[in-house]
């Protein structure tokens, strides 16, 4: 509503960080990059990693990323019975990807893809480092933060108001969240990526 300019006056309830859309998200991120190599990845949760503030995939974007996996993986195995979402969830944690645009190629579509398999891939790198540093690795791999500032520090016109203020609160929780894993890592010295989403 605010986007479109109405008036909306939301009232201010204290939420608690890890149910921030792009906290979750960002823990989700960290859960899936510390997790034992080749361990699957559910449909839905890749879908709502690729639909949430890091990936910012819209229906048809995954639905042509879907198609082009899809029609990749039946090249090669045309009766397998694998579905778009899975090869969509694969897509996110496995090396080689049949029928995924190279980053290189700079596909719309499936830059949100490249954008979480990022992030993945840099906790990956990095799981045995400390908490606060890998949620850094996770976060810098995102490429987002020059644009998330930009928004923040955008206009305050009716739409560029709302994106401005939808991008402070996102940065405010990650400002919040690097704070709780500094805190960690000071009490407990060594604590990883998954001590930090528990």
């Amino acid at each position: 509503l605010a986007r479109t300019g109405l008036p909306v006056r939301v009232p201010h309830r204290p939420q608690p960080l890890r149910e921030v859309p792009a906290i979750a998200d960002l823990l989700n991120i960290l859960e899936i990059g510390s997790a034992p190599a080749g361990a699957p990845l559910d449909a839905r949760r890749a879908t709502e990693l690729l639909r949430g503030p890091f990936g910012d995939a819209d229906t048809l974007r995954l639905r042509r990323i879907r198609r082009l996996l899809l029609a990749a993986h039946r090249a090669v195995e045309p009766d397998s019975g694998t579905t778009s979402e899975q090869l969509l969830a694969r897509a996110l944690v496995e090396e080689d990807v049949p029928g995924l645009p190279a980053p290189e190629a700079r596909d719309r579509a499936a830059a949100p893809v490249h954008r979480v398999r990022e992030m993945i891939a840099a906790v990956r790198a990095h799981r045995d480092a400390d908490a606060q540093l890998v949620l850094w690795h996770a976060w810098d791999a995102s490429g987002l933060a020059g644009g998330w500032r930009r928004a923040a520090l955008g206009t305050a016109g009716d739409a560029d108001g709302a994106r401005a203020r939808l991008a402070a609160s996102r940065l405010d929780a990650l400002l919040e969240l690097f704070a709780a894993a500094e805190r960690l890592t000071d009490r407990r010295p060594g604590a990883g990526a998954l001590d930090l989403v528990e």
